[in-house]
C-alpha cells in the first residue's frame, strides 16, 4: 500500500512539473519581441525633420552627397538604429499598439569632432527622457520609456546651444515592444478642418463666475476651454485632467 501511494505521488509530481514546463514554455512562446523602427516598424515613422541632411535607416545621417556611414559610437558599430542631424524630430505612430521604447543614444563616432546634442524622448507630448548634453566622446546613454496606450512617440535632438557643427546622433537599436492585451478604446476619426481650431473643456464644470457685479472676471472664468495642438500623426488629445471634453 505504501509501495502504492508513493508511486502515485511520484506520478504527480512528474506530471506536474511537465505540466509547468509546457505551460512556462507557451508563456515564453507568447511573450513579445522588440521590434526595430527602422525596419519592421519604419511606416510607422509619421514624419522626420532635420536641420541637414535626411533620416537614416540602419545607417547615420544620410547626406545629400555620398552615401551615409555606418551607426558607430565610440569604438562600436551598430546594425540597426536612426541616424539623424540636430537639430531634429523624428514622429512615431503608436496608435495604443505598445508598451515600452527602447534605444541606446550617443553622438556618432567622427574621429574626436566637437559635436554636442541632447536627446529628448516625448510620448503624447510629455517629455519622458532627456539625455543632457552628450558629446561624441561620450559612451551611450540606455533609453527605456512607458508608452502603454499612447498615440504619438516623439524622438527629438536639441543642438545644446552652440549650433549644429557636427551635431551628428544616433538611436541605435530604436525598438519598441508590442502590448499582448486588448488594444484600448479610440476615438472615432472626424474630419476637421485646416482652419478650425480644436479645443477641449471640463464638461463637469456647471457653475459661471465667482466675480460680483464690482470685480473683473478671472481669466479662467472668461476663457472656459483649452486650445489643443495637431500633432503629427493627425490626432488631438487633452492632456489636462480637467479638460477631457473635445470640441471643433
Amino acid at each position: 500500500m505504501t509501495s502504492r501511494l508513493c508511486t502515485t505521488g511520484l506520478l504527480l509530481a512528474a506530471i506536474s512539473s511537465w505540466a509547468m514546463c509546457v505551460c512556462g514554455n507557451c508563456l515564453a512562446a507568447e511573450s513579445p519581441r522588440p521590434e526595430f523602427i527602422s525596419d519592421a516598424l519604419r511606416e510607422r515613422i509619421s514624419s522626420a525633420s532635420l536641420s541637414w541632411g535626411s533620416l537614416g535607416l540602419n545607417t547615420a545621417v544620410k547626406p545629400s552627397h555620398r552615401d551615409p556611414n555606418r551607426l558607430r559610437i565610440g569604438e562600436t558599430v551598430y546594425d540597426r538604429g536612426l541616424g539623424v542631424h540636430a537639430d531634429s524630430e523624428v514622429a512615431v505612430d503608436l496608435a495604443g499598439e505598445y508598451l515600452v521604447f527602447e534605444a541606446e543614444v550617443g553622438v556618432q563616432w567622427q574621429g574626436q569632432t566637437a559635436g554636442s546634442v541632447v536627446f529628448q524622448v516625448f510620448v503624447d507630448d510629455r517629455k519622458e527622457f532627456d539625455s543632457g548634453v552628450m558629446k561624441e566622446s561620450d559612451p551611450p546613454r540606455s533609453v527605456r520609456v512607458s508608452v502603454k496606450d499612447a498615440d504619438e512617440l516623439r524622438l527629438v535632438v536639441d543642438n545644446a546651444g552652440d549650433g549644429i557643427t557636427s551635431d551628428v546622433a544616433d538611436w541605435v537599436n530604436a525598438r519598441l515592444t508590442r502590448n499582448p492585451g486588448p488594444r484600448p478604446p479610440r476615438a472615432a476619426a472626424v474630419n476637421v478642418a485646416v482652419f478650425a481650431r480644436v479645443v477641449a473643456s471640463d464638461p463637469r464644470r456647471i457653475e459661471g463666475t465667482k466675480a460680483d457685479r464690482k470685480h473683473e472676471f478671472p481669466a479662467e472664468d472668461l476663457a472656459l476651454t483649452e486650445e489643443r495642438r495637431r500633432r503629427r500623426t493627425g490626432s488631438f488629445s487633452p492632456r489636462s485632467p480637467r479638460a477631457s471634453a473635445v470640441s471643433v
